[in-house]
């Protein structure tokens, strides 16, 4: 989405699980209004992509890594470029740090700081024994080969510098808000943490659109 003012300023939104490009609308408008053309697109497995499994950022990440590379080939005018994710698109957002993007700034809303604790307080919640979380674990090596205890997008900001404003729901049950806390202690570089009183999970935009726009 280009915006009508453009000034060679680029953001890169990234939705959440079970969502698509689509989804990353709600932001976009408050991007443009700042003067931001936007990057939509659907991750790996979501919206028009093959279907797939989801590896929580591990491949995610190195896929956000790789458009940053892509966009920075297509537009030459690029004087500043962002990366913005929701829930999944955030912890993807932060793994990818990892590969040293070249963007000036990061927007994590709602991610988790690793899979493991979400899925067991998920479990907790439903009543559910937590051990089905080991379950799901040895499932998830045996037909992926990926574990989810590897699934931690907080490892990637051991030497992180690019700075980074978390925001996350202050009612968010889904993924708790120290999951945020735990990041923005844990990166090298600057870093900002927002809770937005009242939203619940991925909520914030949609429950205080005008707070959300002036942090």
């Amino acid at each position: 989405l280009r915006c009508p003012n453009h000034t060679g300023k680029y953001v890169i939104i990234s939705h959440g699980y079970t969502d698509n490009r689509i989804g990353s609308l709600k932001y976009a408008k408050m991007y443009i209004a700042l003067g931001y053309s936007c990057i939509l697109y659907d991750l790996r497995g979501h919206g028009l992509n093959q279907s797939t499994f989801t590896t929580y950022g591990i491949r995610e990440g190195k896929d956000i890594s790789e458009l940053v590379r892509d966009t920075r080939q297509r537009y030459a005018d690029i004087i500043q470029l962002g990366l913005h994710g929701e829930s999944l698109g955030a912890a993807s957002t932060v793994t990818s740090l990892q590969f040293k993007p070249e963007v000036d700034f990061v927007v994590a809303d709602c991610g988790f700081s690793d899979i493991d604790n979400v899925l067991r307080e998920g479990y907790r919640n439903a009543g559910a024994p937590v051990l089905l979380v080991d379950v799901a674990n040895f499932g998830a090596r045996l037909r992926y080969r990926y574990s989810l205890k590897t699934m931690r997008p907080i490892d990637s900001l051991n030497d992180n510098e690019i700075p980074i404003l978390f925001i996350h729901g202050a009612n968010d049950s889904f993924i708790l808000p120290k999951n945020s806390e735990d990041m923005a202690q844990r990166t090298k570089g600057y870093s900002e943490l927002h809770l937005i009183a009242g939203a619940g999970h991925a909520e914030s935009m949609l429950h205080s659109p005008e707070e959300y726009g002036k942090i």
